[in-house]
């Protein structure tokens, strides 16, 4: 049972690294597109991953895993953002539109997948309440508001 344990846990680490990689190719990309894009980008990407760096560090404890190393592995997903965003940038920079378009499509096109096969079942699980959907609402709106305040 333990060692399940441990291989969940290497999973989740590998599939949000994994995510960090395609956010990073996304991140390079539009910075090859417009910078102002890139920055966009990156502030709802840091946003959104802080829930994830909580849970891998609460899985990894339960594990009495040492502190320490706990941090050195959460700092370890700068690797997959970073070399995501070298690959994107350096890769597609000079390149024509049609290219970098095609990228972002594809990356964007995995994590949809990702969320309607995966995430979105999984949250029907329960009964929706009007709390939630408020919640859902308000979140998007407040998205909205943020995105067109940094245009």
């Amino acid at each position: 049972m333990g060692l399940i344990i441990i291989v969940v846990s290497w999973v989740i680490f590998l599939s949000i690294a994994i995510d960090l990689f395609g956010d990073g190719l996304m991140i390079g990309t539009s910075l090859t597109i417009a910078p102002h894009l890139g920055v966009v980008l990156v502030s709802g990407r840091v946003v959104a991953h802080i829930p994830e760096g909580f849970v891998t560090n609460a899985e990894f404890k339960s594990q009495n895993m040492p502190r320490t190393q706990r941090f050195w592995l959460l700092a370890a997903f700068l690797i997959p953002v970073w070399l995501g965003a070298t690959l994107g940038y350096w890769g597609l920079r000079g390149q024509t539109d049609l290219p970098k378009l095609i990228v972002l499509a594809f990356t964007t096109g995995t994590l949809m997948v990702a969320i309607v096969e995966e995430i979105i079942p999984e949250a029907h699980q329960t009964q929706d309440t009007n709390l939630s959907t408020l919640t859902f609402i308000g979140s998007f709106a407040l998205s909205m508001l943020f995105s067109s305040y940094l245009e």
